[in-house]
């Protein structure tokens, strides 16, 4: 689960905190390169070590399934992106792709905990821990995290600013993770960000980086269903597929839209 932005009305205060410290840390342009490049550099290489997970046998999710159904019978191997890469196998939606059919590609994960245990699982793609923002400039946001769960404050209430689990965190544009880590095609993006998957679609350079098949979370969507499958019309995708599945004993929840791009489909 990665990093959910929540925008809300910022009084005039808030508003100049938040500038004043994007000046002191980034200058006065928060899109700047040498940050984005800082949390690049953190990305870890996949592990050459036999993977260490909780189960030998990974099933594949609704997600990763529907995929199969459509990808090329006979095509080896595939480019993964997943946003939201929680512990990299609990609900992964790559960990199957990766395990059976010798695909690889970049988990994406905000969370420190869980991006710990990602690591620990020694996938064989790359990791990066970093908060995607829903916009294609590098955002400073107030941040909640509690419970073993990050969650968005947006701008927290003035009784909470004070409260230890409330910090603020750089938020990258995806654009700028792929381009700064030379992903300029993608078979499979998997998007499951609690809420921003319409503002991150919105914002992506589709000109710039391909991407064949996108599976998004569309539950927490505040802009609704019919908005994501009009976005995705626009950006010339095709509806595939909605998944839908609730599993209560495994507490597994599936919300999802998959599309593929017109000339694939």
């Amino acid at each position: 689960m990665v990093l959910l932005v929540m925008f809300t009305y910022l009084d005039n205060r808030t508003l100049f905190s938040i500038r004043r410290i994007n000046r002191a840390r980034y200058g006065t342009n928060t899109n700047n390169g040498d940050a984005i490049k800082t949390i690049l550099d953190t990305v870890v290489p996949p592990s050459v070590e036999k993977r260490k997970l909780s189960s030998r046998h990974a099933k594949l999710t609704p997600q990763a399934a529907a995929l199969l159904k459509h990808w090329p019978q006979g095509k080896a191997g595939g480019v993964f992106v997943e946003l939201g890469a929680y512990d990299g196998e609990t609900s992964s939606n790559t960990l199957a792709l990766e395990l059976y059919y010798n695909w690889t590609g970049l988990l994406i994960e905000a969370d420190p905990d869980y991006f710990s245990q990602l690591v620990a699982k020694h996938r064989h793609a790359y990791s990066l821990k970093a908060c995607i923002s829903g916009s294609n400039i590098t955002q400073l946001l107030y941040f909640n995290e509690a419970g073993g769960q990050l969650g968005a404050a947006g701008i927290p209430e003035p009784s909470e600013r004070h409260n230890p689990d409330v910090h603020l965190t750089s938020c990258l544009p995806l654009s700028k993770v792929l381009l700064g880590l030379k992903y300029t095609h993608i078979n499979y993006l998997s998007l499951d960000v609690e809420g921003l998957e319409y503002n991150i679609l919105e914002a992506f350079p589709y000109d710039r980086i391909q991407v064949d098949y996108i599976s998004v979370e569309y539950l927490h969507v505040r802009q609704g269903q019919e908005a994501i499958k009009q976005l995705m019309t626009t950006h010339g995708y095709t509806f595939l597929d909605k998944l839908y599945s609730i599993d209560e004993c495994r507490e597994t929840f599936v919300h999802d839209f998959l599309f593929v791009k017109k000339n694939l489909g």
